[in-house]
């Protein structure tokens, strides 16, 4: 992930990260700790951002979940078991269990793309 936000952060790529726990407990830290370690190995600066622990399943999910999942067909089985690509248009797609280097050349496609009008 880091790769690809040095890749392409200045076309317009922004990685958002949201940090779960609904899965075997693999994220029981608090969310500055966790955000401290994701820090460290690279993943916070400028185009990536890690957000608070979310709920991504249930009765409890997140609103972004939420409006993520209604729009797709992804099935969210683990931590780091889908991605979701959000184009210029807001229109979403998702990719469940790929490697982030599958993604490269949709990514490479998506940031060419003209912004909307409304936002020149």
């Amino acid at each position: 992930m880091v790769k690809l936000n040095t890749k392409y952060g200045e076309s317009g790529l922004n990685i958002i990260a949201f940090p779960c726990n609904q899965f075997m407990f693999q994220e029981p830290q608090a969310a500055p700790a966790i955000k401290r370690s994701a820090s460290k190995l690279g993943f916070d600066g400028e185009g990536f951002f890690v957000m608070e622990k979310v709920c991504v399943q249930g009765k409890d999910i997140s609103p972004v979940f939420a409006f993520l999942r209604a729009t797709t067909d992804v099935e969210i089985t683990w931590n780091f078991g889908a991605y979701f690509l959000v184009d210029r248009n807001g229109t979403v797609q998702g990719f469940p269990k790929v490697s982030p280097k599958a993604l490269t050349e949709r990514i490479e496609y998506l940031v060419k793309m003209e912004p909307p009008a409304s936002a020149m």
